[in-house]
């Protein structure tokens, strides 16, 4: 599948897939998400949920695949569900600072934002509620996030110092903290490439 913007030259910025490989959302468009369903083995015509932001810079699929979490140039955490093929905006979150990375932990309960003014944002699922609230703010050493990944109880931070920081959930607390500089990497760019198995 070839996908075409309707204007040339913009870039497709987010493009990720759900964990079984049947949905594809990318950002064609500058300020939308063009969801792909495959159908037997080739992807349909794209359902587009457009945004108020100019841009929309990251896009992270839960690993059930149940939500998609995206963010753009405003700031914002904006949480979309699916229903079916569809997928609506059910949450949005405005933060202090520009949302660098999204990622989510392993089981799919907790959505963590690394912002550009060095903290990471964890979002926690309530399935009483069923909604998402923040659960905490992490003040990392880092002046900006760039990237943030996550594990079943634990999640890593890479910012411009070149530092990696490994964070675990106490299970006393239900808090996350702090627990060791892994490694600096060779150099604040290689920070996009970290990952945890």
């Amino acid at each position: 599948m070839t996908a075409r913007s309707g204007s040339p030259g913009l870039p497709v910025t987010v493009s990720t897939f759900d964990e079984r490989g049947n949905t594809l959302a990318a950002n064609i468009f500058g300020n939308s998400i063009t969801f792909f369903t495959k159908s037997g083995v080739s992807f349909g015509s794209g359902v587009s949920v457009p945004f108020t932001d100019s841009t929309i810079n990251q896009g992270a699929f839960s690993p059930a695949g149940s939500w998609l979490a995206v963010s753009g140039s405003s700031s914002n955490i904006y949480v979309l569900s699916s229903s079916g093929s569809t997928y609506t905006v059910s949450q949005t979150f405005s933060q202090p600072s520009i949302v660098n990375s999204l990622a989510w932990t392993h089981k799919g309960e907790t959505l963590l934002a690394g912002l550009s003014d060095g903290k990471v944002v964890a979002l926690t699922y309530s399935s009483s509620s069923g909604q998402f609230s923040v659960s905490q703010v992490i003040s990392t050493s880092h002046s900006n996030v760039q990237k943030v990944v996550g594990s079943t109880s634990s999640f890593a931070t890479c910012g411009p110092d070149s530092n990696i920081f490994s964070f675990d959930l106490d299970p006393d607390t239900g808090l996350y903290k702090q627990t060791q500089t892994v490694a600096p990497v060779g150099s604040s760019s290689a920070c996009q490439a970290l990952d945890l198995a």
